[in-house]
């Protein structure tokens, strides 16, 4: 059994898949935090097969009452910033390293991985057009996170592609940036 393939892409699936074996691989529990994707980065990676050995949790923080007390994402950041942006996203994103660090499967090794973003309809059209904010904090050992952020936008005839353009432009960055961080000493395996 695999990711549902009715609901997710082929892209989605082969990203989550790849991502829980890269976790297994550098013995990492993986954590999330979403807001405008709603679980469904949560759901993409829960449905691997053996996700259960890495995936500790999923944040799904849909209010800034929940950001700021579940993940510690500072009132004056929202405030200022507001939800859909780079401050807010590698708030949330540290909160959750934090969270996995210390309650986590893996004692001190977690990558977390949130989004942020909006999803707006184009005036007078079905074009849908969203912009997210994505962060990864990776917290090896006893250290401080490493932190890496990327913005997108998106258009699709329906937000919940855009939605699915985000789950998927999410997990093809936690590839990435784990595959960047590997070699750099961040405690692990090479």
């Amino acid at each position: 059994m695999s990711v549902d393939p009715v609901f997710f892409s082929k892209a989605v699936r082969d990203s989550a898949a790849s991502l829980v074996g890269k976790c297994k691989g550098e013995n990492l529990s993986f954590v999330t935090a979403e807001y405008c994707t709603g679980g469904l980065v949560s759901s993409s990676i829960s449905a691997v097969p053996g996700a259960a050995s890495i995936f500790d949790y999923g944040f799904v923080v849909l209010t800034e009452k929940a950001q700021k007390t579940l993940l510690g994402v500072p009132e004056m950041v929202l405030f200022r910033q507001g939800v859909v942006s780079a401050p807010v996203v590698r708030a949330m994103a540290e909160g959750a390293a934090q969270h996995g660090a210390e309650y986590g499967s893996v004692d001190g090794r977690t990558l977390a991985l949130a989004v942020t973003g909006k999803v707006n309809a184009q005036a007078g059209q079905t074009i849908h057009l969203g912009q997210a904010h994505i962060a990864i904090a990776l917290r090896a050992q006893n250290s401080s996170a490493e932190m890496r952020h990327a913005e997108y936008r998106f258009e699709a005839d329906h937000a919940e592609k855009v939605r699915l353009k985000m789950v998927e432009a999410a997990l093809l960055f936690a590839l990435t940036t784990l595959e960047d961080l590997a070699p750099k000493g961040m405690g692990l395996a090479t």
